[in-house]
């Protein structure tokens, strides 16, 4: 099978099918079918299974002998069991806590509800259509009414609209190395283990296959399609409201492993050209939210360590951090080609990604129950792995500073953004913070982005030993955004790190520490000397 004489789209797309279809029969051939059995309970020991053939034996007796001491037996028996089962599983969480090590210590404490928990009744809908329709509509709101890009809005830092570059077998075997092995394999059921056997049995075929895909711009609908599951969002008030949920796209692993090659060239093409900043964290080379902390604290160390002298006042930090309301789903696919036009990117990229986000499909499933699959026209669908980086293309029009100044410092990490302001006064600092805020929001117009005001905390940072700390907080200036005040705290939590105005993080070591089950929460784990 010589895949490199692929002309068009058509041939592409029965390519595409063949190596599927080949992929199965293979799979049906080398694989033996057995039946899948449940796995054993790690908490579950010999006298509960003593216990359980006890209580099935009461059931037994009361169902053949309805008799009242037969049944006030079985109930008896079913409510001792309950205390036995909850007793193993306490007995084994405290084994478990006991025998940790600090490799292992967070898997340990890591507890999840595994039970399964059905929605309730979201916006007045208790039927299982009408809850699809609202989460629907209410997650992935539709974009087409727009305001378009001005022309040259953006400006790009070097010219990449070249030709076609053909993707090699390192690219494949690098792509390889860095996926998720174990996530579902979406509808055409094929796992990236599967995948990557087949790789190694033929490592010719992939790479000029997913070549033909970006030199015709094409994406399969097959690859389109995704498996829609809704995650709660922890913390949440109320589960009502459709908005307290997470929506993840389950996709075909065939797919996002092409998702996958291009999402490293798309990251490293807008850089070049200016699509994304080196300060934009997430499915960028090289850094993590370990990095934008880093990027966010060191500056405001440096400037509360600094002390006052009789001739100058030293610079004090404000911190405003912001949350991007929908991000993903809010993403408009003709705006984000526009941007990508714009910057100059690859025009074999800026194709490609018209045919990823064009007739896509999903189909929402919980409740043990799953819909046919419709389409949507706007939003990104979380899970694959090119939507961080289009994601950060596209808010980076928004985010973009057309001046840089050494008193004030932005990062973001995804969709979360903390603003540093380095100011003499907090009226000072408040008045840039609010003009800063209001030149993003005015560029987010034209993206349909704006900021969760209920997300946004305010931090003035101070030294350990300054006498304003006992100040109250509601003496300071107001701070509005959106027309909402944003009152001060003492700590604000970014990127999970709970961030003290004097950077001692013992709040956030309290925090952790509750978390761990070490100690209690009713106090901070050291005091000041």
């Amino acid at each position: 099978m010589d895949l490199s004489l692929l002309h068009g789209m058509d041939d592409t797309l029965r390519a595409i099918a063949n190596i599927i279809q080949l992929i199965h029969q293979a799979v049906d051939e080398a694989v033996p079918v057995r039946f899948l059995r449940k796995t054993a309970t790690p908490w579950w020991n010999h006298s509960l299974t003593l216990a359980k053939q006890s209580v099935k034996r009461a059931d037994r007796r009361a169902c053949l002998y309805p008799t009242e001491a037969n049944q006030e037996d079985s109930q008896y028996k079913h409510s001792k069991w309950l205390i036995i089962v909850r007793n193993a599983k306490t007995a084994y969480r405290s084994h478990q806590l006991e025998t940790t090590t600090t490799r292992t210590v967070w898997k340990t404490v890591k507890h999840h509800n595994t039970h399964h928990k059905p929605l309730p009744p979201l916006d007045g809908k208790s039927d299982f259509q009408g809850k699809c329709d609202v989460l629907q509509k209410a997650l992935f709101p539709n974009t087409t009414q727009r305001t378009p890009l001005p022309p040259n809005l953006l400006t790009s830092k070097k010219d990449l609209r070249h030709p076609t570059s053909k993707i090699t077998a390192s690219e494949v075997e690098l792509a390889f190395t860095y996926l998720k092995y174990g996530a579902s394999g979406g509808p055409d059921n094929i796992s990236y283990d599967t995948l990557r056997r087949f790789n190694q049995a033929a490592p010719h075929l992939l790479p000029p296959l997913f070549t033909a895909c970006l030199r015709y711009a094409t994406h399969p609908p097959e690859w389109k399609t995704a498996n829609c599951v809704i995650i709660p969002k922890p913390g949440k008030k109320s589960y009502s409201d459709p908005k307290s949920y997470c929506p993840i796209s389950l996709q075909s692993c065939f797919g996002k492993l092409l998702e996958s090659i291009v999402a490293k060239r798309l990251s490293q093409t807008a850089l070049l050209c200016g699509a994304t900043h080196p300060l934009q964290m997430g499915a960028q080379p090289e850094n993590s939210a370990i990095d934008v902390l880093l990027r966010t604290i060191t500056p405001i160390a440096n400037s509360i360590s600094k002390k006052k002298t009789t001739n100058q006042t030293p610079t004090r930090p404000a911190v405003l951090t912001h949350n991007l309301e929908g991000a993903f789903n809010k993403v408009n696919p003709s705006t984000l080609l526009e941007i990508m036009d714009q910057r100059q990117m690859p025009v074999y990229l800026t194709k490609w990604v018209a045919a990823f986000n064009t007739a896509r499909k999903m189909a929402f499933g919980f409740d043990q129950q799953s819909e046919e699959p419709k389409p949507y026209e706007c939003g990104l669908p979380q899970g694959s792995p090119i939507s961080l980086i289009l994601f950060l293309i596209y808010s980076n029009t928004m985010l973009e500073k057309q001046q840089h100044q050494t008193d004030s410092i932005d990062t973001s990490y995804v969709d979360d953004i903390c603003m540093v302001q380095l100011s003499h006064t907090v009226s000072e600092a408040n008045n840039n913070l609010e003009e800063r805020t209001e030149r993003y929001l005015k560029n987010g117009v034209y993206l349909g982005l704006t900021f969760a005001t209920s997300k946004t905390d305010l931090l003035y940072c101070l030294p350990r030993t300054s006498r304003d700390k006992s100040k109250s907080l509601s003496s300071h200036p107001p701070l509005r955004v959106l027309g909402t005040t944003i009152p001060a705290k003492q700590q604000i939590r970014y990127l999970g790190v709970f961030i003290d105005e004097s950077l001692m993080f013992k709040y956030h070591a309290t925090m952790a520490a509750c978390d761990t089950g070490v100690v209690g929460c009713n106090g901070s784990v050291g005091r000041d000397e």
